[in-house]
């Protein structure tokens, strides 16, 4: 096979010779036999006139016997010139007939022996050249007949009178015809075919060569790498080559464009984040993006002409897309997907028909926006405000009632008053410091921390301890910093650190038992500078470690208040960290105490 899928170009060589060659056969048959006939009719009149010429020369030389009587007055003179004239003409035969039709003289019969003559076709036809059977000699012959006029009549061996004619009729096989017209035409059939076989040889190579240029042609157009065709010449196959190369470098100018455009296309599809899905009037699938499959939980498989119901496991996308192909009107909705691993997410759709206004849609376009991290957002803010609300109102509530009770007791013992302003202050330090660490928190959020500033992190983590000595003294606890290997200088916010350090081992003060040790330890591993804060408090329960980050998350939300905590702190260490692309994570086993590890990236 050719690489365009067709029978191989050798084929079409073999049929071009076989055209050549039955073209060429033909025209040589055609012509021979064309030539044949006339080679016929040319020979024949060559030969009937050579007859005529030699019959008259007969009847001249009859006549001049005649005139000088040879002598002796009887046929004997006419036999002896007739005798002479047939050795001159070998193959010819003679013959004298008198006016009545009797053969007096005949050069290869006895004259007595030969019927009357007198009703031959070639007597009555003179001068013409006529072809018979001949009962004499027992073959075809060729006759001419000349009249000679005579005198008297040649009776009992007198010479004929004057007013008698002397027929003389000259003969010639017409074998000797058929034979040298065959040897004429087999030389100018010889000639012919030799003609012939010369033309056949140019088919051949004239075939070899347009076949050749035929198939550059075929194989350039089967080609997909856009080389030009090599075929030169003026005529219609450098035509065909030079408009082809044209056409090529167009088209391959316009597929470039063409695959750019669609490169740019695909990617722009692919990088979507919304999830885009274009279905037929049937509802299969016809385009979908990655984002789209994402959302739909739809596999790696191949999509196109699938249905979107054996797609996706979620009917309400299934049902709106329905809606939306049944009215041919835009639908709009909120559904839930839940994926293979339980996790659900949240998607706004948006199916749109295809078509004409007015006409009813070919199909239709469906459009995913995920909303999840939006409603987890909202859910989040939601939280927030009800989880601050909640913080405020409480010693807020504790502030009003200890001065509401002062107020409405003047006689109230000094030492009662004392100690409701006592917790009354206590609530407003409490609430001093949640405003405080909810400032904090803005701030880290909020990206103001983008100016950093060359610092060491040993010195961040040996300011903290230092700074919270005394209060761990108070409950009899150690605190140990242990710096391992070296090269701890970044790029970051050094107060932003020192807030997430402060916090880890304020909590590890709050959380160990009296007389316990806190240790803060620095290493380097690779590229990351890792902070480690360990204590020997009770640790934390596994279920609950995923959620202590979040804002307002206690564990022990008693004890939590009346250690002063604020909820906030460990969020505030997880968004400092991740305003240095750092991460955070907490290692604890119920009772054995708690490890918190910051690792920060060197920038």
């Amino acid at each position: 096979m050719s690489p365009s899928g067709g029978p191989p170009p050798s084929r079409f060589v073999w049929k071009v010779i076989v055209i050549g060659v039955a073209a060429v056969i033909l025209a040589t048959i055609v012509a021979g036999v064309s030539a044949r006939g006339d080679l016929e009719r040319h020979w024949r009149a060559r030969v009937e006139e050579q007859l005529s010429e030699e019959a008259r020369v007969v009847a001249n030389v009859v006549e001049l016997a005649l005139a000088a009587n040879d002598g002796d007055g009887s046929t004997a003179g006419l036999q002896r010139a007739v005798d002479r004239v047939a050795l001159e003409l070998p193959g010819r035969r003679i013959t004298l007939i008198d006016s009545d039709g009797w053969v007096i003289v005949d050069s290869h019969e006895s004259a007595r022996l030969m019927d009357n003559h007198a009703m031959r076709p070639e007597v009555t036809s003179l001068g013409a050249v006529l072809e018979r059977y001949s009962r004499t000699v027992r073959k075809s012959m060729l006759y001419c007949v000349i009249a000679v006029p005579t005198g008297p009549s040649p009776v009992d061996g007198a010479m004929p009178g004057n007013d008698d004619v002397l027929y003389v009729r000259l003969a010639h096989g017409a074998e000797h015809l058929a034979e040298s017209l065959g040897a004429y035409t087999n030389s100018a059939h010889g000639g012919l075919w030799l003609g012939a076989a010369v033309g056949l040889l140019v088919v051949l190579l004239g075939s070899f060569w347009v076949t050749g240029r035929l198939r550059q042609l075929s194989d350039a157009v089967a080609r997909t790498d856009g080389r030009p065709i090599g075929v030169e010449g003026s005529d219609e196959l450098g035509f065909i080559a030079t408009t082809l190369n044209a056409r090529t470098s167009a088209d391959r100018s316009r597929i470039g464009r063409l695959e750019d455009a669609l490169d740019r296309d695909r990617a722009i599809f692919g990088s979507m984040e919304e999830g885009v899905v274009i279905l037929d009037r049937d509802g299969r699938i016809r385009l979908v993006n990655a984002a789209a499959r994402r959302l739909l939980c739809t596999g790696e498989g191949d999509l196109k002409q699938r249905l979107l119901v054996e797609a996706t496991a979620c009917h309400e996308v299934v049902v709106a897309v329905s809606e939306a192909l049944d009215n041919d009107e835009r639908t709009l909705r909120e559904v839930r997907v839940q994926s293979d691993g339980g996790a659900e997410s949240v998607i706004h759709l948006s199916a749109v028909p295809l078509g004409e206004p007015g006409s009813r849609s070919w199909g239709c376009v469906v459009v995913l926006h995920d909303l999840t991290e939006i409603r987890r957002l909202e859910a989040m803010r939601r939280d927030f405000v009800a989880n601050v609300s909640h913080e405020l109102k409480t010693p807020l509530t504790a502030m009003k009632g200890y001065l509401e009770a002062i107020l409405d007791d003047d006689d109230m013992p000094a030492e009662i008053r004392h100690r409701f302003l006592t917790k009354a202050r206590n609530n407003t330090d409490r609430l001093a410091a949640i405003v405080s660490d909810l400032l904090a928190l803005a701030r880290i959020q909020g990206g103001d921390t983008v100016d950093f500033e060359m610092l060491d992190v040993r010195n961040v983590v040996e300011t903290c301890a230092r700074d919270l000595r005394n209060t761990a003294e108070v409950r009899d606890i150690a605190i140990t910093t242990h710096v391992v290997g070296e090269g701890f200088e970044m790029q970051g916010d050094e107060s932003a650190l020192m807030t997430a350090v402060r916090n880890l081992i304020d909590n590890a003060i709050k959380y160990s038992h009296d007389s316990s040790e806190v240790r803060a330890t620095v290493t380097r591993s690779g590229d990351d500078i890792l902070i480690d804060v360990s204590d020997e408090g009770q640790g934390i329960p596994m279920h609950e470690q995923e959620r202590i980050f979040e804002r307002f998350y206690r564990v022990d939300k008693n004890r939590s208040r009346e250690l002063g905590g604020t909820g906030l702190g460990l969020s505030i260490v997880k968004n400092a960290v991740q305003a240095h692309r750092g991460e955070v994570s907490v290692t604890s086993r119920h009772g054995r105490g708690s490890t918190f590890t910051i690792r920060l990236p060197v920038i």
